[in-house]
């Protein structure tokens, strides 16, 4: 199976998704916002996995908008898409929702899962929060996660998954995250400095969720 990954920005790369393609020998395609490439076109892409950003969905940018038409074509043809924090967020604008303001959430941070389409036998995870921006669930959609300070964490349309925060991040990608866009975590409701977060232990059952996301919407193709 062909993975196609959408990344905009440099420190935002795919980690575990990488790890979870290689375990399962599927091949990965990497369309590199920051880089120049162009957004694929859905009769090329199998499983499209849009990861995170710091620019806003509301920008106008054509490229945004280009994306956004991608998941839509992948949504009508029935094909699998994952959406990581701004990637959630477009899900939901596809869907008909809105992406606004919200608390800022920068840190490690716990999330509850509040619908079971996924066998696991945990309900509460400590993830990685880097956002200020929140999507409504539209009414055709399931709200799958959420927490006290943005009530929709987590969106599920057909065989669409979006997460507002980030299972994906290793070592790696969470030293890149810091070291390049710190100055997000002022404000954080977390209240969180860039030591403790890049030092904290990323619990393996984040993995295990993302890899059984991945296993359920991989199944769908």
């Amino acid at each position: 199976m062909n993975i196609d990954i959408i990344q905009h920005v440099s420190f935002e790369g795919p980690g575990l998704i990488a790890a979870w393609a290689l375990n399962k020998d599927y091949s990965l395609r990497i369309h590199k916002i920051f880089e120049g490439d162009a957004i694929p076109q859905e009769e090329n892409v199998e499983f499209l996995i849009v990861l995170g950003g710091p620019m806003s969905v509301n920008d106008e940018d054509s490229w945004i908008k280009d994306e956004r038409e991608l998941i839509e074509n992948m949504a009508r043809k029935k094909k699998p898409v994952f959406g990581v924090c701004f990637g959630a967020q477009q899900i939901s604008k596809v869907l008909g929702g809105e992406v606004l303001p919200c608390t800022k959430e920068v840190g490690w941070g716990e999330v509850t899962l509040k619908n079971t389409p996924f066998q696991t036998n945990k309900t509460n995870f400590n993830v990685l929060h880097w956002h200020g921006e929140q999507f409504t669930i539209p009414s055709k959609a399931t709200r799958l996660f959420t927490n006290t300070y943005c009530e929709n964490q987590g969106i599920m349309y057909e065989n669409l998954i979006g997460v507002q925060f980030h299972l994906e991040t290793n070592r790696e990608s969470l030293q890149k995250i810091v070291q390049n866009d710190s100055s997000f975590i002022k404000n954080s409701i977390y209240n969180q400095s860039a030591e403790q977060i890049s030092s904290f232990e990323i619990p393996k059952e984040n993995e295990e969720l993302l890899y059984t996301i991945l296993d359920s919407l991989a199944a769908s193709i």
